[in-house]
């Protein structure tokens, strides 16, 4: 396949490619590991694929720095209910209970007619449990034992007073046994009704929280009613063991022996088994909820990785067309410079001896100079931007799909793609008021695409990039003293020194070079402007700034404006060789700075934008910018 890129060397893959992918590792972490990797054969960035990732990951192009640890996200708690009132799950699954209760089941005979039915007029869980209540509290006093059921669950204490007594009588004695077994049968029974009843409200509170955890699962859903039905009969058998005749009881005790209250004692074990049963459907919920969840994340992942790679081959793409019209105006201004010099040398009288170029004149030598890793070490800055992007694509699984797929909408528009295909300096903002997207630690779907194009951008050939992201230099507490304006110009002069060599052996004639030493800060925007001027005629320089409207806050008006400003007015400098392209981007969109932009129309509004059906696509932008 022919290779048509004009920033390429010629072989099948690109110069700067090679630069990018096997020297730039050796410097800085961030370009280790990679979701996308150049394609020599396609001629572009792909995302890497399962049998391709371990091959390329030599190869490929990454702003990723593994030394970089996120903070986990810490999962909001659970619910810690108090008030059965504020189940609004269970509360509406009542009634269904309730009916299903009065359909299978017959209320025991007579109860209708009495104040213990639990199904006639009872609508809800508190008239339900204050009938079993009343039922308790006959009980209490009818056996002078207060206090033997509670919500909260008490001992047993009188219970085992009752064993006490009963074994301490003779055994000869004929009535002993038929009484100590009754009294053990009724103590057991007893027991086991308080223990189960002690368990009732928090069953109640698990089924509330599977139905809000699960509130679909229609699994979940039959669990719970089916539990709730079996809590609903056996508190009616239960109230009618306490409001039962104690001389009755006894008699059943001792005539019935083991079979003594079977019916209540199997709605008790019941409860157990129904909710055994909730437990396990909603730990198979919770692995299915799980698997899916797993699976969304992994197709997001992949759709962002390819939204990426369809965004930097839509930058290339665009570069490509920026190259061209570039060549295409250089050599038109070429033509009609070679066409008025030969017109005046053919009208002239002038010796043509006078065209000859003036004798060479040797610079004169400096005593001393700083170079430019010296110059590096004094911004005290060094790399900020590379740790900003590795932040940023570490952050991006936190900022929602379809806000990143409309970020991507920028690449299609016209004002940008006039911005970047355009063979002359340029600038634009671009805000998104409308609707806003969300914003993770000063990151938005707007500084991933800030970091995307710049990555696109740093594997071309003549091409320079300064990268800035105000969100992320707001906060001392997170990055100490690289906040404000400052450290914003530091910061675009040390990635200026590190993407091009100058020759700065004049500096010391043009500043002062102890304010210079001592980061004075007129001393660096005089020269961040000088370093500008100094790249050649062949580089285009792109400085692209990220959340602007943070920097317009009062702490930091002071230094940034006038940063901002310098860029602005290098793009309308004649004495600036290089073309150099201004994006300032900006969620919520700037007050002050819009100013240099409102006028020429050059802002755009994201919001309004269409927002796509499809989550983020690298592969789809590939193919349409690309193309």
């Amino acid at each position: 396949m022919a290779n048509n890129d004009p920033l390429s060397d010629g072989s099948s893959r690109p110069a700067a490619v090679d630069f990018i992918d096997n020297r730039l590792p050796k410097y800085h972490p961030a370009f280790i590991n990679s979701s996308c990797h150049y394609d020599a054969e396609d001629g572009k960035y792909i995302p890497n694929t399962q049998d391709t990732s371990s091959t390329e990951k030599s190869s490929a192009v990454s702003l990723s720095d593994s030394s970089t640890k996120l903070e986990p996200r810490i999962p909001s708690p659970r619910p810690n209910w108090t008030n059965i009132e504020a189940l609004k799950s269970w509360n509406n699954l009542f009634p269904a209970a309730l009916s299903r209760l009065i359909s299978t089941s017959q209320e025991p005979s007579g109860r209708s007619k009495t104040e213990h039915s639990i199904r006639q007029g009872k609508n809800d869980w508190n008239a339900v449990y204050n009938t079993l209540e009343n039922a308790r509290a006959k009980y209490e006093q009818s056996n002078k034992m207060a206090g033997l059921l509670r919500k909260t669950g008490e001992n047993i204490a009188p219970v085992a007073q009752a064993l006490k007594i009963a074994s301490n009588m003779d055994p000869g004695s004929p009535y002993s046994t038929p009484i100590l077994g009754a009294v053990k049968t009724a103590a057991s029974v007893r027991q086991q009704v308080l223990e189960e009843f002690n368990d009732i409200i928090p069953k109640i509170y698990d089924i509330e929280f599977f139905l809000v955890t699960f509130p679909d699962d229609h699994n979940i859903s039959n669990a719970s009613l089916d539990l709730t039905v079996t809590i609903l009969l056996a508190i009616e058998q239960t109230i009618g063991f306490f409001i039962s005749n104690r001389f009755v009881r006894g008699v059943k005790a001792m005539g019935m022996g083991a079979s003594y209250e079977t019916d209540l004692l199997k709605s008790l074990n019941t409860i157990k088994a129904k909710s055994k049963t909730l437990l396990e459907e909603a730990d198979k919920s919770q692995m299915h909820k799980f698997d899916r969840h797993s699976q969304m994340m992994e197709r997001g992942q992949q759709q962002v990785i390819q939204g990426q790679a369809h965004l930097l081959n839509t930058v290339r793409s665009l570069l490509i067309d920026h190259e061209k019209q570039k060549k295409e105006h250089s050599l038109q201004t070429i033509t009609t410079l070679t066409i008025q010099n030969e017109t005046l040398r053919s009208i002239s009288p002038i010796q043509s001896s006078m065209w000859l170029p003036p004798p060479h004149r040797p610079t004169p030598a400096h005593a001393w100079y700083l170079n430019q890793d010296t110059l590096r070490w004094m911004m005290k800055i060094a790399d900020a931007d590379l740790i900003d992007v590795s932040v940023i694509n570490n952050k991006k699984d936190s900022l929602a799909a379809k806000d990143i797929a409309q970020a991507e909408q920028i690449v299609h528009t016209q004002i940008f793609c006039n911005w970047i295909v355009s063979p002359n300096s340029a600038k634009m903002m671009v805000h998104w008021d409308l609707q806003p997207p969300k914003i993770v630690a000063g990151i938005s779907p707007l500084s991933l695409f800030c970091s995307t194009i710049t990555q696109g951008l740093r594997i071309k050939q003549r091409i320079l990039s300064v990268l800035w992201f105000c969100g992320r230099h707001i906060d001392p507490s997170e990055v100490g003293e690289q906040v404000g304006g400052h450290c914003m110009l530091a910061s675009l002069i040390d990635q200026l020194l590190r993407q091009h060599t100058f020759d700065t052996r004049s500096l010391s004639s043009s500043f002062n070079m102890a304010s210079l030493q001592q980061n004075d800060y007129n001393e660096l925007m005089g020269l961040f402007e000088w370093l500008v001027k100094e790249l050649p005629n062949t580089t285009t320089l792109f400085c692209i700034i990220d959340g602007v409207a943070l920097f317009e806050r009062e702490e930091h008006w002071g230094q940034s404006a006038p940063v901002f400003l310098k860029m602005v007015n290098l793009t309308n400098d004649p004495t600036v060789p290089a073309v150099v392209k201004v994006l300032f981007t900006s969620t919520p969109g700037t007050g002050m700075v819009r100013g240099a932009f409102e006028q020429e129309d050059l802002i755009l509004e994201v919001g309004n934008l269409p927002r796509w059906a499809s989550a983020p696509s690298e592969e789809r932008m590939t193919r349409e910018l690309g193309g």
